[in-house]
């Protein structure tokens, strides 16, 4: 049986009723999901004592000479201004090279121009973070290059930010990520591994602008505990 003009226009308005009630739903969703990154990301400044604005990562753009870059709803009317460290709740996400009154730049970690000095977890060994492969290494999206051929060295290792002068660009004690693949390239000069990131990349939202850097450096302090390797019992 066909339907008439009234029924025809009662269903569409209904299914037009249903599509933006599903549509309030998804925005209420994801609106409870950035109070969790925040609440996350809160915690990990806490942790870190570092000041920190937070951000929406609303666009990824390709600036000039990068890559990998986002920009975020927040600048200089907000404190922020370039070289500052840029976290999520999980760790480093990069660093502000540009910043205008309501928008800033961010060039991400993974970025092929990115530079990071960084720290194993414990053994206080240094090295550098480099976005993308390198010379001799493993595809990537995070490289380290150890500088102590002798340094020990293995898969699970946590790397941090080693820290700048005056916390710029990069703070100290950020998790950059974890170690899951050695190399030992012929004729090296450095201890090379694959580092798999503490953010994920794909699905930036809520970050926050280091606008002030810890005290003291919080060390090992910001890493989450590692998990206990016999499960639970």
């Amino acid at each position: 049986m066909s339907q008439g003009p009234k029924a025809a226009a009662r269903i569409a308005e209904l299914e037009a009723a249903n599509a933006e009630l599903e549509a309030d739903l998804q925005s209420a969703r994801l609106d409870d999901g950035r109070v969790d990154q925040l609440d996350e990301l809160l915690h990990l400044s806490g942790r870190g004592g570092y000041e920190i604005v937070p951000a929406q990562a609303v666009t990824r753009t390709t600036a000039q000479g990068y890559a990998h870059t986002v920009t975020i709803d927040a600048g200089t009317d907000s404190g922020i201004r370039p070289d500052m460290t840029v976290v999520s709740g999980a760790g480093l996400v990069g660093r502000v090279i540009e910043a205008g009154p309501r928008l800033a730049t961010v060039k991400l970690a993974t970025d092929v121009n990115s530079t990071v000095g960084a720290r194993l977890e414990q053994t206080r060994k240094i090295g550098a973070i480099s976005g993308g492969s390198v010379p001799g290494g493993p595809e990537a999206d995070l490289t380290l290059e150890l500088f102590d051929m002798e340094a020990p060295i293995e898969e699970g290792d946590r790397v941090v930010t080693l820290g700048s002068h005056d916390g710029a660009p990069f703070v100290p004690g950020v998790p950059i990520g974890t170690v899951d693949e050695v190399h030992v390239a012929p004729g090296a000069l450095s201890r090379i591994a694959r580092i798999t990131p503490a953010v994920d990349f794909a699905s930036l939202d809520m970050v926050g602008v280091v606008v002030s850097g810890p005290a003291e450096d919080p060390r090992d302090s910001v890493l989450p505990p590692k998990p206990d390797p016999k499960g639970d019992q």
